[in-house]
């Protein structure tokens, strides 16, 4: 999906609201879709894989909520090693984006308990203080309910092997990405990775007390592992969904132009945020006050 930037920046300043509304209306569309697709295989578990700020969390909450009481969206970010164990996994710098950095058998035990008794305990990570598990909550599968796990390594071979082991072989696999495209003047400016890195970029920042030097700076290593492990897993997925919408840039850009000036002239990546500024430029500015406390977006800029 390619949209026009320059037809969206003019119905940006016609009603911002009621673009808003369409755009929203579009992404429910296809959460609608998924969710009976889900109901139609008569499984119980859900795998849902993506690449980083594709908008997991909100997606499976938003079918999770489709799927109707008794169904619970558990993330596979809430297994990392804990920060006072993570360099141990490391012979180098940790790598978040790795398999490794998760703690593989601790998840197993939390998911086969779920899935054998029907309740088990499921931590809580905090990324805000770099690394802690702060809580624990109970998760509990009802009879006719259903759990998803989502996560960048929700549809590996360890993950699945999981789900196997639980004696649930029946599951259906979701991959998620920025599949959308803008151009401007009948040129493509951006879209796909690259507005993936702005929704990161913007959500570090709020949400992961990371500036935007830490999140180039991880990006490279980001990129390697999609490549190498989490792209190719996206065959095993039974369905596809889009969520780049025409709205994320518009709603991004004051947030990711602040973020993106702290670059200072001496950093390495100074000449890409310049490129990154340029492209966002383009884009209309959208208050992204406007926008209903469910939507996607919300994972990304903070009011």
């Amino acid at each position: 999906m390619t949209y026009d930037l320059l037809k969206i920046n003019k119905l940006v300043e016609q009603d911002p609201m009621g673009l808003i509304t369409l755009a929203e209306e579009e992404y429910t569309a296809k959460i609608n879709g998924v969710v009976g697709q889900i109901k139609e295989a008569g499984v119980s578990v859900v795998l849902l894989c993506g690449p980083t700020s594709s908008g997991k969390t909100t997606t499976a909450e938003r079918i999770a909520q489709g799927l109707g009481k008794g169904t619970s969206a558990v993330s596979t970010d809430d297994f990392f090693h804990p920060k006072n164990k993570i360099n141990d996994v490391f012979d180098s710098k940790p790598d978040f984006d790795s398999i490794k950095a998760m703690d593989l058998e601790y998840m197993n035990n939390c998911v086969n308990t779920l899935i054998k008794s029907g309740k088990s305990e499921f931590p809580v990570f905090d990324f805000e203080s770099g690394g802690t598990i702060i809580e624990k909550r109970t998760i509990t599968l009802h009879d006719g309910g259903f759990i998803i796990i989502e996560g960048i390594h929700a549809l590996s071979d360890e993950i699945i092997e999981m789900v196997n082991n639980a004696k649930r072989k029946n599951y259906i696999g979701i991959f998620i990405d920025f599949g959308s495209f803008y151009s401007y003047g009948g040129k493509v400016i951006t879209g796909g990775r690259e507005m993936r890195l702005i929704r990161r970029l913007v959500r570090d920042k709020n949400f992961r007390n990371s500036d935007a030097e830490n999140t180039f700076n991880l990006w490279k290593n980001v990129v390697k592992n999609e490549d190498a492990s989490l792209l190719p897993s996206a065959k095993r997925a039974h369905m596809r969904l889009n969520t780049g919408g025409f709205t994320d840039g518009g709603i991004l850009k004051n947030q990711a132009l602040n973020v993106l000036g702290e670059i200072k002239t001496s950093s390495e990546y100074f000449k890409y945020a310049e490129h990154l500024i340029n492209i966002i430029k383009n884009f209309e500015p959208i208050d992204n006050r406007l926008l209903p406390t469910n939507s996607l977006l919300t994972e990304f800029v903070k009011n």
